[in-house]
């Protein structure tokens, strides 16, 4: 009996243990596992993070449609619309290269440039780099957006110069359009007059971009001295403002998309984009699945290309007096973009006011194929699938100075969009999976520990009950049949003369025994 009141007592004991044990590493696994996590992904000098972020972590494409005007006989003509044909992708991948990278420890940032390498994808794309494509002849627009504050005789000789050496529309190849160029004529005569810095005598929209380090120095967190601040950018060309825009607008806000600080929460996310000289935010749109790992899913919505007319504290990206304001779904990018008239919309002019598309033709908005977002892992904030889709547009006005546009209609020029397509490297979808794995087995074997202490509870609880059975059995029992000895039933025959006889035994209704006839004497 004391062999097995030790047994049940020591099962009780570990159980309550293991079961303690196992409860608290169950509410602190998460938090731990947290800290396991910022410990890895915190960006310093030679760190695996470190070799990660110098390789670019994502595969990127850039897909580039272009818009084809089909009627360009009528852009002078109110009475028809202007149609156009959407043609492509072109698609090229793109490789970052990192360079005067310079980390300071003291501030926990590191200041870097980069260097952009395009590479042509045939199987990626649809048509060829020599389809040959009508659009807006963007030199001359340049020129008479520059000229509205000139004095008359030079808007005179500047629409005397465009009458004869340039036309509204022009066709080019793709490859023209884009990273190779074409000659311009304007351009040429332009760079026989003294300026401050030369015009290039080629015309792309990426013209010498391939390979070229723009020398803009981008300062970002490393998350060294608080995680927060890992990817969040800092200066941008050196300045915590743009100088483009006023207040708010112009601040320098949120990631640069490559890197975003653990725990992400289903609100918002803020990240800069160079094209655009601003900070976008996405809101939370729903959880999502990406090559097997759990994400979350932002999405751009209508106040993303909204200039205040939903979000008052957008109404600073209209400039002063709110002269460069466009209805919701457009954002003139002209002050950082030369003074060239650009409008930036998402692609077709999806969810953008009507009054953009009321003089063309050809755009068909969806959802699934034109909305900007991105999905990040929730837990190391790895971004493992991006979609950034814009339109650049020109914002086409007749001009009474210049007469080569002193007849066209006021339209929203659609040239092309673009979509920045960007997903986990096999190397970091790897590194993701062994995370998550680590974290479903660690709070597996947390789980298990207190599993095996409720069991050894449960163990001991019968142990416990059966050994009190047994115990209380014994007590009622015979003295002989509990010592192991038979008690023989006597008659009178078996008892010495001189004794009293005593009787067999009888059950009682307490559940014990007792002699008849009172017992042996």
């Amino acid at each position: 009996m004391k062999c097995r009141t030790i047994l049940w007592r020591s099962l009780l004991v570990i159980g309550v243990v293991l079961c303690f044990g196992g409860g608290l590493a169950i509410y602190y696994w998460p938090s731990t596992f947290s800290s396991l996590v910022e410990k890895h992904v915190v960006l310093s000098e030679g760190a695996e993070s470190h070799k990660l972020w110098m390789e670019a972590p994502m595969q990127l494409t850039m897909l580039y449609y272009f818009f084809n005007l089909t009627n360009p006989e009528d852009i002078t003509n109110p009475e028809k619309q202007l149609n156009f044909v959407e043609m492509g992708p072109y698609a090229f991948t793109q490789r970052i290269e990192k360079e005067n990278v310079t980390w300071d420890s003291e501030n926990s940032t590191v200041t870097f440039t980069q260097r952009d390498w395009y590479y042509f994808d045939p199987e990626m794309s649809k048509g060829s780099l020599d389809d040959e494509i009508t659009s807006l002849s963007i030199p001359a627009v340049m020129a008479a957006h520059k000229s509205r504050d000139w004095n008359f005789w030079n808007k005179k000789a500047l629409s005397l110069t465009l009458g004869q050496t340039s036309t509204i529309t022009s066709t080019h190849t793709a490859r023209e359009l884009m990273f190779e160029g074409h000659e311009e004529s304007l351009f040429t005569l332009a760079n026989t007059f003294p300026a401050d810095e030369p015009v290039p005598e080629r015309f792309g929209w990426f013209f010498e971009f391939n390979g070229t380090n723009k020398e803009q120095t981008f300062t970002m967190g490393t998350g060294e001295r608080d995680i927060k601040n890992i990817g969040r950018l800092w200066k941008f060309d050196g300045e915590e403002e743009t100088g483009y825009f006023e207040g708010e607008c112009g601040k320098v806000r949120g990631s640069l998309g490559h890197m975003w600080a653990p725990n992400i929460k289903k609100t918002s996310i803020t990240m800069f984009i160079e094209s655009l000289c601003r900070s976008v935010t996405l809101p939370y749109s729903g959880e999502t699945v990406v090559q097997g790992i759990p994400a979350y899913k932002f999405t751009g919505d209508v106040k993303m290309m909204d200039n205040g007319t939903l979000d008052p504290s957008s109404a600073c990206y209209c400039g002063e007096d709110g002269q460069d304001c466009l209805p919701v779904g457009g954002l003139n990018m002209s002050v950082c973009h030369r003074d060239t008239p650009i409008v930036i919309s998402y692609p077709h002019f999806y969810l953008a006011d009507p009054w953009y598309t009321q003089n063309i033709t050809g755009m068909q908005p969806d959802p699934e194929k034109h909305s900007f977002y991105m999905s990040l892992e929730p837990t190391a904030g790895y971004p493992i699938d991006v979609r950034a889709r814009t339109q650049l547009n020109v914002y086409l006005k007749p001009s009474s100075h210049i007469s080569l546009l002193s007849e066209v209609r006021e339209v929203i020029f659609p040239i092309m969009w673009t979509e920045g397509r960007a997903v986990m490297t096999p190397k970091l979808l790897a590194l993701t999976h062994k995370m998550l794995a680590g974290e479903t087995y660690g709070m597996m074997a947390c789980a298990s520990v207190l599993a095996v202490g409720v069991v050894l509870i449960l163990v001991s609880g019968v142990l416990y009950w059966m050994s009190s059975r047994r115990d209380s059995a014994e007590i009622k029992r015979p003295p002989g049949e509990a010592s192991g000895v038979a008690v023989p039933l006597m008659g009178t025959s078996s008892i010495p003369h001189g004794n009293k006889p005593w009787t067999d035994l009888e059950p009682t209704t307490e559940g014990g025994y007792r002699y008849t006839n009172g017992g042996p004497k």
